[in-house]
């Protein structure tokens, strides 16, 4: 069974980080304080490290992994602090991976499903990890038009911008490039591939700049008035599950019933629980 580290840097200089992939060859356990046994220690030995690892009294590329402790605070609607605390070690079954993680990896045996892909950069890390096409598999269908319909207009921009930077270097390089501004925004340097070339039909304009919204923090102690927020909450009963039916004494005082879409207004961050739907033992 292939494992996936998914610390960000556990131990560096025995290539274990983050993403770093291995086979589970041994364990050892403990007895906890409920009587019951815990992993304690789990031997892992690398999938083609960046480099051999012999630790002493343990064969090639076996490396041990021991648990971590993490204390987390939860913090209950009531204000009420408590902190729990959890032991675990850092490794996930390594069944599949995102394009994402994928990166920079060389699969002898490549399964990729790209009905979940939505970009051409996606399609392209996907089936790009592969080591020869034989061994390349994918699953179900695809959509060809996500490869063949061009690229978004923020990609090509980014394009153009990176043909403008290496022309840009290739002239400072060579020690011709002037202190002024003298192409003109219309110059397309002599490398631009064909499918990149910007002309006055096609010209290189500049996308706006998209902003997040910026953050900010909430003090609850200004907002007495919170409860008179329009947050709409609906619930639609999955299958085998009935909505809770709330009396007309149980209804609290910032709880409001809407008669369009008989639904529940509420805003009240102190409740006692959240409305929901009330689940058997099968669902």
């Amino acid at each position: 069974m292939y494992w996936n580290a998914c610390d960000d840097h556990d131990a560096t200089e025995f290539c274990i980080t983050k993403g770093q992939e291995g086979f589970v060859v041994g364990w050892q356990s403990e007895k906890g304080p409920h009587g019951k046994r815990i992993l304690d220690t789990l031997f892992v030995k690398l999938h083609k490290p960046a480099k051999v690892i012999q630790i002493p009294g343990l064969p090639e590329n076996i490396v041990p992994l021991v648990k971590s402790t993490k204390t987390i605070t939860c913090v209950f609607p009531s204000d009420l602090k408590e902190s729990v605390e959890h032991q675990q070690i850092n490794v996930l079954p390594n069944f599949a991976m995102t394009d994402y993680a994928s990166q920079g990896k060389s699969k002898d045996f490549n399964v990729v499903h790209l009905s979940s892909c939505y970009s051409h950069m996606s399609y392209y890390t996907c089936l790009s990890r592969s080591t020869s096409a034989a061994d390349t598999i994918i699953m179900q269908g695809f959509e060809p038009s996500i490869i063949t319909r061009g690229c978004s207009g923020y990609l090509r921009q980014k394009f153009h911008e990176h043909e403008i930077l290496d022309d840009l270097t290739r002239l400072t390089y060579k020690k011709k490039l002037p202190n002024q501004q003298w192409k003109g925004e219309h110059f397309v340097p002599d490398k631009v591939d064909i499918a990149l070339r910007w002309s006055d039909k096609d010209p290189m304009t500049l996308l706006p700049v998209i902003t997040d919204t910026a953050w900010h923090i909430i003090d609850k102690s200004k907002n007495k008035n919170v409860s008179k927020l329009n947050i709409i909450t609906t619930f639609i009963p999955a299958k085998g599950s009935k909505a809770v039916k709330h009396k007309p004494d149980e209804i609290d005082d910032n709880l409001v019933v809407n008669k369009k879409t008989k639904s529940i207004l509420s805003s009240d961050l102190n409740s006692n629980g959240p409305i929901g739907l009330e689940w058997n033992n099968q669902n």
